[in-house]
């Protein structure tokens, strides 16, 4: 899988993604949205929740630190796609208003969300 594929065709199995995206990550906890994009993406490119909890309160686990850890992926979500830099959301997001804040980000930088 790539995600720019460098010829531009379509090949089976791989998914094409535009270079200027969010690409919303979504599904229950230990569902394989980090192994994936650890695979497929550069790690620059990825916002996860676990990272952005560590780096708020010092443990990817606490739960606690979960709505400052997703106003400072938000806020980082919004400067890159200002700059119209490939994003990708790693987080739950199970629940409609978690969804609702990744679309409303990428709406106000005019970003198709994936």
């Amino acid at each position: 899988m790539e995600k720019y594929p460098p010829d531009g065709e379509k090949e089976e199995g791989i998914i094409t993604l535009p270079q200027f995206c969010l690409v919303a990550m979504v599904g229950v906890t230990g569902s394989g949205k980090t192994t994936f994009c650890r695979r497929h993406f550069n790690p620059i490119e990825v916002l996860g929740s676990d990272h952005f909890r560590e780096l708020v309160a010092d443990d990817e686990n606490s739960m606690e630190a979960s709505q400052d850890a997703f106003d400072v992926i938000h806020i980082v979500a919004g400067k890159r796609l200002s700059r119209r830099l490939f994003t990708v959301i790693d987080a739950t997001s199970i629940k409609d208003f978690a969804r609702r804040g990744i679309l409303d980000i990428a709406a106000e930088c005019d970003a198709p969300p994936l």
